[in-house]
Protein backbone atom coordinates (compact mmCIF):
# COMPACT_ATOMS: atom_id res chain seq x y z
CA UNK A 1 0.00 0.00 0.00
CA UNK A 2 1.65 3.10 -1.30
CA UNK A 3 0.53 6.33 0.99
CA UNK A 4 3.05 9.10 -0.25
CA UNK A 5 3.87 9.45 -4.04
CA UNK A 6 7.36 8.10 -4.63
CA UNK A 7 9.58 9.55 -7.65
CA UNK A 8 10.69 5.51 -7.97
CA UNK A 9 9.23 4.00 -11.01
CA UNK A 10 8.94 0.09 -10.99
CA UNK A 11 8.01 -2.12 -13.76
CA UNK A 12 4.76 -3.79 -13.82
CA UNK A 13 6.62 -7.54 -13.64
CA UNK A 14 9.85 -8.39 -12.86
CA UNK A 15 11.60 -12.00 -13.11
CA UNK A 16 14.47 -12.25 -10.36
CA UNK A 17 15.73 -15.85 -11.81
CA UNK A 18 14.20 -17.97 -14.72
CA UNK A 19 14.94 -22.00 -14.69
CA UNK A 20 15.67 -22.63 -18.28
CA UNK A 21 15.91 -26.79 -17.49
CA UNK A 22 13.42 -28.41 -15.49
CA UNK A 23 15.27 -31.28 -14.74
CA UNK A 24 16.01 -30.80 -11.51
CA UNK A 25 14.51 -29.34 -8.15
CA UNK A 26 15.07 -25.57 -7.42
CA UNK A 27 15.20 -26.07 -3.39
CA UNK A 28 16.24 -22.48 -2.25
CA UNK A 29 16.98 -18.87 -3.41
CA UNK A 30 17.63 -16.75 -0.50
CA UNK A 31 20.27 -13.94 0.41
CA UNK A 32 23.63 -15.23 1.34
CA UNK A 33 24.24 -15.68 5.17
CA UNK A 34 27.10 -12.87 5.19
CA UNK A 35 27.73 -10.28 2.41
CA UNK A 36 25.75 -9.02 -0.39
CA UNK A 37 25.18 -12.49 -2.73
CA UNK A 38 22.17 -14.47 -2.96
CA UNK A 39 22.21 -18.13 -2.89
CA UNK A 40 20.78 -20.96 -5.27
CA UNK A 41 19.85 -24.34 -3.94
CA UNK A 42 18.80 -27.30 -6.39
CA UNK A 43 18.99 -30.79 -6.52
CA UNK A 44 19.14 -34.16 -8.62
CA UNK A 45 16.56 -36.33 -7.21
CA UNK A 46 16.69 -38.60 -10.35
CA UNK A 47 18.75 -41.88 -11.38
CA UNK A 48 20.20 -39.89 -13.75
CA UNK A 49 23.05 -37.31 -14.38
CA UNK A 50 21.05 -34.03 -15.24
CA UNK A 51 21.89 -30.31 -16.15
CA UNK A 52 20.75 -27.39 -14.45
CA UNK A 53 20.11 -24.20 -16.26
CA UNK A 54 19.49 -20.93 -15.01
CA UNK A 55 18.99 -17.57 -16.63
CA UNK A 56 19.69 -14.44 -13.99
CA UNK A 57 17.10 -11.27 -14.16
CA UNK A 58 19.97 -8.69 -13.84
CA UNK A 59 23.25 -8.90 -14.46
CA UNK A 60 25.86 -11.14 -12.91
CA UNK A 61 29.33 -10.79 -13.32
CA UNK A 62 30.24 -13.66 -11.35
CA UNK A 63 28.76 -16.96 -9.71
CA UNK A 64 30.69 -19.45 -7.35
CA UNK A 65 29.71 -23.57 -6.55
CA UNK A 66 29.15 -22.86 -2.90
CA UNK A 67 29.24 -25.38 0.34
CA UNK A 68 26.29 -26.28 2.40
CA UNK A 69 27.92 -23.74 4.88
CA UNK A 70 27.70 -20.93 2.14
CA UNK A 71 31.44 -21.04 1.66
CA UNK A 72 32.86 -20.90 -2.11
CA UNK A 73 34.48 -23.43 -3.38
CA UNK A 74 34.96 -22.84 -7.30
CA UNK A 75 33.71 -20.30 -10.25
CA UNK A 76 31.01 -21.22 -12.26
CA UNK A 77 31.04 -20.09 -15.67
CA UNK A 78 28.85 -17.04 -16.88
CA UNK A 79 27.59 -16.56 -20.12
CA UNK A 80 24.85 -14.07 -20.71
CA UNK A 81 23.60 -13.87 -17.31
CA UNK A 82 23.11 -17.38 -17.28
CA UNK A 83 24.51 -20.22 -15.46
CA UNK A 84 24.67 -24.62 -16.20
CA UNK A 85 25.41 -26.94 -13.99
CA UNK A 86 25.89 -30.65 -14.09
CA UNK A 87 24.61 -32.79 -11.05
CA UNK A 88 25.17 -36.31 -10.34
CA UNK A 89 22.33 -38.83 -8.95
CA UNK A 90 21.14 -37.51 -5.60
CA UNK A 91 23.84 -34.79 -5.54
CA UNK A 92 22.84 -31.10 -3.91
CA UNK A 93 24.94 -27.77 -5.48
CA UNK A 94 24.53 -24.41 -4.08
CA UNK A 95 25.44 -21.84 -6.35
CA UNK A 96 26.36 -17.76 -4.78
CA UNK A 97 26.02 -15.46 -7.28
Amino acid sequence: MKLNRADVKTPLEYSFLKETNTNVVLSTLKKAEDGDQFLLRFYNPTDTEKTAQYEFGRSINQAQLANLNEEPKSSVHVDNDKVEVNLKVNQVKNILF
